[in-house]
């Protein structure tokens, strides 16, 4: 008699020694009736593995869900970091805060031109900080090409600039403003 218990193979040469193992993880099988290291024979044991695997999965709770590593989708309807920076240094004489306002402003407002343009300034200024940090431009072109692109910024973005009340639309300077 041939005993294959938890893969290894055991003979006995008597038919009368009991086997003491659980019969889950043991099968007799007679040297008479099948070779244990036939093909027919192994694939038999790894389809009853396989059975008594899938039975204890069933048994196990779910595994705990893993936190998702999903990158947040990014509104469409908000502001670019970096132009963002631009024009609040653009309108370095008003209040952060105004400037940003004006800035998501122009991105909830839709205006597909001067959101653009500004995405398109704001690199373009970035481009010049590059430029003058890499010490390729002069402290006196770089001051020349950021006033010109900041004095752009600030005309695509003031007519977003939030109303203040001590505006006066009637004003002297008003014009200024708006």
């Amino acid at each position: 008699m041939v005993v294959v218990c938890g893969g290894l193979l055991v003979f006995f040469v008597a038919a009368t020694t009991r086997l003491r193992a659980p019969a889950s993880s043991c099968t007799i099988l007679r040297a008479r009736d099948e070779d244990p290291l036939s093909p027919e024979a192994l694939m038999a044991r790894a389809r009853e593995l396989r059975e008594e695997a899938e039975e204890l999965e069933a048994t196990l709770p779910a595994p705990p869900k893993e936190p998702t590593t999903q990158t947040p989708k990014k509104d469409p309807y908000e502001p670019p970091a970096n132009v963002v920076r631009q024009v609040v240094h653009a309108f370095d004489n008003l209040p952060s805060a105004e400037s940003t306002e004006a800035v998501e402003a122009i991105w909830k407002a839709r205006d597909k031109t001067a959101r653009d343009k500004l995405m398109e300034l704001a690199e373009q200024a970035d481009d010049l900080e590059d430029a003058f940090l890499d010490q390729r431009l002069s402290s006196e072109d770089a001051a020349d090409a950021i006033r010109v692109l900041r004095s752009r910024i600030r005309m695509w973005t003031k007519d977003f600039l939030p109303k203040r009340d001590d505006d006066d639309d009637a004003g002297l300077f008003g014009f200024f403003r708006r």
